[in-house]
């Protein structure tokens, strides 16, 4: 709840002085540093040396959601399900034919009487209390949290390369897109650090970015869409034919 209000408070601010596009992108990116030189300031939190949780006991307490690593993976499971679902449901709504019109031509969508403005908030409010619960269940996995790396640019590029590789504007083109580049970092990190090669991981991101601008612009799920109906076509018409001949 905190950080959706946090979030429409940034956002308020921004969309009421028109700051959009890359530079919106930008005060966002401005925003969370701002917030990891404030967190890392603040002593009660530990500052820069961290907050720390007690080890869990081996039980599973879903209440508290501590446990093992088995708890946590269907916790995350869970979580994934979840923000899949409501996203393809919210897809499907109101709000998410008035969200499209947006993003496609938002001085249309004005024109149709859209509020454009209270849209843009809230979208932003919902984005940064999501984002929250990911971190809050990221902070109990690792077992402490640290401004660097709750905070930090890393998990900023994290979180946005599974949309941009997977696909925008898709529900499952995130999760597509984080399953494809989050184990290729850190196999690749692994790699480099065997190989005395650091910054490996970094590489193989430019690269995956690279090919999927250059070859899938619209992400890899929108694709394997295609694909599949590409192959289901040729069937379907096959399937057609013979009820034809059957009749």
């Amino acid at each position: 709840m905190i950080a959706g209000f946090v979030g429409a408070v940034l956002a308020w601010l921004s969309f009421r002085f028109e700051v959009r596009g890359i530079y919106f992108a930008l005060l966002t990116i401005a925003a969370a540093e701002f917030a990891r030189i404030m967190f890392g300031g603040w002593d009660y939190v530990g500052g820069m040396q961290g907050l720390f949780y007690q080890a869990p006991s081996g039980t599973m307490d879903l209440g508290m959601l501590r446990g093992d690593a088995r708890f946590y993976y269907f916790v995350a499971l869970a979580l994934a399900a979840i923000g899949v679902a409501g996203t393809e449901l919210i897809s499907r709504s109101y709000w998410g034919y008035v969200w499209r019109a947006m993003r496609d031509d938002e001085e249309a969508a004005r024109a149709l009487g859209v509020r454009t403005f209270r849209h843009k908030v809230l979208v932003v409010s919902i984005s940064a209390a999501t984002a929250a619960v990911g971190g809050g269940v990221l902070g109990l996995v690792q077992g402490a949290i640290f401004p660097d790396s709750i905070m930090g640019m890393a998990i900023s590029v994290d979180v946005l390369i599974g949309p941009v590789v997977g696909g925008l504007g898709t529900a499952f083109g995130p999760l597509v897109g984080s399953m494809a580049a989050i184990p290729l970092h850190h196999a690749m990190g692994a790699l480099g650090d065997s190989l005395g090669l650091p910054g490996l991981n970094s590489v193989a991101y430019g690269a995956v970015l690279i090919l999927v601008v250059w070859f899938l612009p619209d992400g890899i799920w929108p694709a394997i869409v295609r694909l599949y109906e590409a192959i289901q076509l040729p069937a379907r018409g096959r399937i057609s034919q013979l009820r034809k001949v059957e009749e």
